[in-house]
């Protein structure tokens, strides 16, 4: 058996769900804990399973290839929303950044260790990972506008505390561990 620490930075993750645009900046650390089948061969194969932490900061922007804009309206728009009350608040404005939520991860996987020399060998690992899932549009709303109507026939379209769910990540790698 060994262990590993493995940190992640992922910059810009794109999501698309009820007509947002939803990017993601990840930062997060695991603890990896793998089994190694010895079997007196160059080629050895592995398993693992980890457990660790991610800080998901979402920026939420409007978007029309997830959902296209209703009949008679030109553009699209975010709006901040009153909690209470569920109604606009603010002008219109073109993104709103969320704050950052911290959620619990977890992977198995497996691969295959090749011995390059006494002190090196080569991984080649297939990862799968589910982060759990967090709120990424809580007090943001869309409005599909019409330029050319009043301001009293635009319509706003809320939507609140919508869970945006990671997909399963997965990860092919191919990296060197030393052993002293």
């Amino acid at each position: 058996m060994r262990a590993e620490i493995l940190l992640d930075f992922k910059p810009k993750m794109k999501s698309s769900v009820d007509g947002l645009e939803v990017d993601t900046r990840e930062l997060g650390a695991n603890a990896r804990v793998l089994y190694d089948f010895n079997n007196n061969t160059p080629v050895t194969p592995f398993i693992f399973g980890s457990l660790g932490v991610s800080s998901i900061k979402p920026k939420v922007k409007p978007d029309l290839k997830s959902a296209p804009l209703t009949d008679g309206a030109t553009t699209r728009v975010i709006y901040a929303i009153d909690d209470a009350k569920g109604t606009p608040v603010g002008s219109n404005v073109t993104s709103i950044s969320q704050k950052s939520k911290t959620v619990m991860t977890y992977g198995v996987g497996g691969g295959l260790s090749f011995k390059a020399s006494d002190v090196m060998n080569v991984d080649f690992t297939y990862g799968v990972a589910k982060k759990g899932s967090f709120v990424a549009m809580k007090d943001v709303g869309i409005a599909d506008e019409d330029a050319n109507a009043s301001d009293a026939k635009k319509s706003v379209a809320c939507i609140q505390n919508s869970k945006f769910k990671k997909q399963l990540d997965q990860s092919l790698t191919i990296g060197l561990r030393f052993t002293m």
